[in-house]
């Protein structure tokens, strides 16, 4: 949820699916007015079909191979009303094997953090667009700890940076921008300054709508 300080309202807002997968289907949205102690807008709004079959494709065909489930990261009030949805695909596994070679028992722990979703409620608490940001971030027992993103807002747009590959190509960043009104979005890949130095966006602090702190590991130390 979110508090617009314009109104004094509560947004609710979030996805829902229409069955016991983990595919989300669309949003649900609702208001609560502080002043009044009552509840305002309401309803579903489903996505596109062409939005929907994407996020599908996501998913898994073997029954063995790890669902994957958009965690709910964000929702940000509309200063006219209504609210920003952002959440992220994720999902793990885990594989035993055995060395021979030790006579031990060994495993492997994959976390994957894969896209992000963005979906745009208007005031009158309907879908207004959708949008997905591609990306894949695979890593192996480190809990994901340089994947995942962070967002700044300003400018009526969007910003998300995240680490574009954590196995390869670690000094290239991915930026991408939404424009909150169309959803029409823009790619950069960003070279890093510092050689081999990866970011921790799980880290990071929004300083302000405009500001991100983004700390980031290189030979064992930290820098910002």
């Amino acid at each position: 949820f979110a508090v617009n300080e314009n109104n004094n309202i509560v947004t609710i807002a979030g996805f829902y699916s229409s069955d016991k997968s983990f595919n989300v289907v669309g949003s649900v949205y609702g208001e609560l007015d502080l002043e009044k102690n009552l509840m305002g807008k309401k309803g579903f709004s489903p996505f596109s079909l062409l939005f929907t079959e994407h996020i599908a494709l996501e998913q898994p065909e073997k029954e063995e191979t790890a669902v994957v489930k958009y965690n709910l990261h964000e929702v940000m009030a509309n200063k006219d009303g209504g609210a920003i949805i952002i959440a992220e695909g994720y999902s793990e596994r885990q594989a035993d094997y055995y060395n021979a070679a030790t006579q031990t028992y060994n495993k492997t722990k994959t976390y994957e953090y894969s896209n992000i979703v963005i979906a745009n409620i208007n005031a009158s608490g309907r879908l207004s667009w959708e949008q997905t940001i591609t990306k894949r971030q695979v890593s192996e027992n480190d809990f994901g700890y340089y994947s995942s993103y962070q967002v700044a807002d300003f400018d009526n747009k969007l910003h998300f940076i995240f680490n574009e590959a954590i196995k390869r190509e670690p000094d290239v960043l991915q930026y991408y921008t939404v424009d909150k009104n169309s959803g029409d979005m823009y790619a950069w890949l960003l070279i890093n300054a510092l050689e081999d130095a990866l970011i921790i966006p799980k880290a990071g602090i929004r300083v302000n709508d405009s500001r991100l702190v983004i700390p980031s590991l290189r030979k064992g130390k930290f820098s910002f």
